[in-house]
């Protein structure tokens, strides 16, 4: 082992395979906010959060959308809020597809609708039981300064800390990166971005990860909406 040092580095990822252009046919890679915003799914994608009627008084919900391309998706409901805020382990799952601008789902339960960025629920006799608003949750690490006497890996600029690496126009860290300088114990502040892939699935959807001490590596994958298994973002390989 080497000595106890603590490490910040802020990174970001790009896919491992694919392109910028939005005009792919086959499973469309994104690896750009803006370029992904061409794509109508993309809007709709995300989470939700607001109250459900249970017929015994309100209830905070939480739903995550999930595209799975050309106007498809998945809706995960969570009761008492989203994972990390509220949820009481209970969830609702089910198929939606857009249909002339609106998001349409459909359950044994009732159905919802997605426009203008609001989830509306019905009963399956078709009264509305709740509305939830779109939101976005951010970590509150996100761009955290470097402490003092951190060491810095990379800051945008330049990837003089790294082998056989290179950064992108637009500031990131392009992969496989290698640090120069050697570390046993320490803290690593990392921050990325994986890319909108709506059409891939499971461990193909931006999957990457950072290699501590060249044995561990932790998954960065774009899990959003799975499970939450040992295997997906975060998990230690």
């Amino acid at each position: 082992m080497f000595g106890r040092r603590f490490v910040f580095a802020v990174l970001c990822t790009l896919p491992a395979v694919g392109t910028r252009a939005a005009e792919q046919k086959e499973n469309p890679t994104y690896d750009d906010p803006l370029a992904a915003a061409a794509d109508p799914d993309f809007a709709i994608q995300g989470e939700y959060i607001g109250e459900l009627d249970t017929g015994l008084g309100a209830l905070k919900t939480g739903a995550r959308v999930i595209s799975l391309g050309k106007g498809k998706f998945r809706t995960v409901l969570y009761l008492g809020g989203l994972p990390g805020d509220g949820w009481n382990k209970e969830v609702y799952e089910g198929d939606g597809e857009l249909k002339n601008g609106v998001a349409v789902f459909e359950q044994p339960q009732g159905a919802g609708r997605i426009e203008n960025g609001t989830l509306t629920m019905t009963s399956s006799e078709g009264d509305v039981v709740g509305k939830l608003a779109r939101t976005e949750r951010k970590s509150t690490t996100l761009g955290r300064k470097p402490p003092e006497k951190a060491v810095v890996l990379f800051d945008g600029k330049n990837a003089d800390a790294f082998e056989n690496s290179r950064v992108s126009d637009d500031g990131l860290l392009i992969p496989s990166a290698t640090s120069k300088q050697k570390f046993g114990s320490c803290t690593l502040h990392l921050e990325f971005r994986t890319p909108f892939m709506p059409e891939a699935r499971g461990q193909g959807r931006g999957n990457s990860g950072c290699y501590l001490q060249g044995r561990y590596e932790v998954q960065i994958l774009d899990s959003f909406g799975l499970a939450g298994k040992d295997n997906e973002c975060g998990g230690i390989y």
